[in-house]
């Protein structure tokens, strides 16, 4: 019988999985990632982003691909935090978020399906990245904890402030230093990725896309 898998959910160990990995990290952004999309051969009938929210694909590196993911689940969340900001409404508030039916209103508008296995999730997810990332006041901190990218999906929201907690508690400097030299190539890397993504659109759109 085949063992369940065990996820780790306390946020003070995935702290520690990211400590232990803290130059694995500094390593694996040192090289240039920034070809994500750019390697993909997209088809006519391809959405870039639900290519980029697949699962770790053919020969992918793990990071590679939770790298991608974290790209898009941003993209969404600051896509959503505009909408909101135009609408009025809080910042990142999930439970009015749902209250009023704001993710599907959102989701629809973008042309993304609310009942796709991947899309929400991955909103979700970045809305807890742009959270801690605001708490912080570091955009690398989403860099820094890549490692465990897959596993803060299963954090509760109690964990995830008490994650937060810990990183302002002092006792984590060596990851929020990490997330201080990283912020200048996560904003870079967003910014492109925002770009492509708008860019790829604009031309399905259009008409153009070959």
């Amino acid at each position: 019988m085949a063992r369940p898998i065990n996820r780790t959910t306390n946020a003070r160990d995935l702290l520690e999985i990211v400590r232990s990995q803290i130059e694995e990290t500094r390593q694996f952004f040192r090289y240039d990632r920034s070809l994500i999309l750019s390697k993909f051969r997209l088809q006519p009938d391809d959405d870039p982003r639900l290519v980029s929210l697949l699962g770790k694909l053919n020969q992918e590196d793990a990071r590679v691909a939770q790298l991608r993911h974290l790209l898009v689940s941003k993209w969404l969340a600051m896509g959503e935090e505009e909408q909101r900001q135009e609408d009025g409404l809080p910042h990142n508030d999930d439970r009015r978020s749902r209250r009023h039916g704001h993710r599907r209103n959102f989701l629809t508008a973008i042309g993304l399906s609310t009942d796709s296995t991947f899309v929400s999730p991955g909103l979700k997810q970045g809305r807890r990245h742009r959270r801690i990332e605001t708490a912080t006041g570091k955009e690398g901190i989403s860099f820094a904890l890549l490692p465990v990218f897959s596993r803060l999906s299963h954090l509760t929201r109690e964990e995830e402030i008490t994650l937060i907690k810990e990183l302002q508690s002092g006792k984590y400097d060596d990851i929020l230093q990490l997330a201080f030299d990283l912020s200048p190539l996560a904003r870079h890397y967003q910014q492109w990725y925002n770009n492509e993504i708008d860019t790829i659109l604009s031309i399905k759109l259009s008409g153009l896309f070959l």
